[in-house]
């Protein structure tokens, strides 16, 4: 008598279980069978004329499994559509026209104001706080301090290097701020020296650029050296458009 075979089909439905489950074929086992997943057949889906229906076929019984509303009216409209310009980043009157952002270890305000308006603003805020002014660099935006004590905090001599650049969009200004002290070896530092310091500095004149936004005056030399565009412009090439931005990786 031969042995009986039984537990062969188990085995064999066991095997079949593990390579479908692990080979990531998009099966899955229902109460009468195996199945093919259909649940991302969506993405292959395309726009496709309406079904006729032949003459004598009752339309009720006939219709679309996943309608879209509004596809049977669709036409293209007449004349040519202008995409609208994006909203400046800081156009929104109840959020300030003044904000410091951050992108990892670096923070920098953004002022709404081309550079040249900026620029006589950062010098009425050296004059306010009695910070003395060592250099001023017009073509480049940069203003830097002389060695002074602060006298709120025990700290060594400080200065402070202020820069101006244009913002990503037009009519907007990025203020970033260097902070040095006595203990650097280099004449300004890759960094800052004293990160509190500087994040002081940062608050403190944005607070002050908020406060004279009304009463500001414009820099003609500045203006003219940073002029009114931002940092992304479309400009044209001999067989193509392109798009410069210039921006840090």
């Amino acid at each position: 008598m031969s042995k009986p075979r039984m537990m062969k089909v188990p085995f064999l439905l066991a095997t079949l279980i593990m390579a479908t489950g692990l080979s990531g074929c998009g099966m899955f086992f229902g109460d009468d069978g195996i199945f093919r997943d259909r649940g991302h057949d969506y993405r292959k889906a395309k726009l496709r004329r309406p079904l006729k229906i032949p003459a004598g076929v009752k339309v009720g019984n006939v219709n679309d499994s996943y309608p879209v509303p509004g596809l049977e009216t669709y036409r293209v409209l007449a004349g040519e559509f202008d995409v609208p310009r994006p909203d400046l980043l800081i156009s929104d009157a109840q959020l300030g026209s003044v904000r410091i952002q951050k992108l990892d270890d670096a923070r920098w305000i953004l002022s709404r104001g081309t550079p040249g308006e900026v620029w006589p603003r950062l010098r009425g805020y050296l004059t306010v706080e009695g910070i003395p002014l060592a250099r001023t660099d017009a073509v480049r935006a940069v203003l830097e301090t002389s060695w002074h004590k602060p006298k709120d905090a025990a700290v060594p001599q400080e200065r402070y290097q202020l820069r101006i650049e244009r913002g990503v969009q037009r009519g907007s200004s990025e203020i970033y701020i260097k902070h040095a002290d006595r203990r650097s070896p280099d004449y300004w530092p890759q960094v800052s020296s004293n990160i509190e310091r500087e994040e002081r500095m940062v608050r403190r004149l944005a607070q002050y650029l908020a406060d004279t936004e009304a009463a500001s005056s414009v820099s003609m030399v500045a203006q003219r050296a940073s002029g009114d565009d931002g940092k992304i412009s479309l400009e044209e090439g001999r067989n193509f458009s392109f798009l410069r931005l210039e921006l840090p990786m």
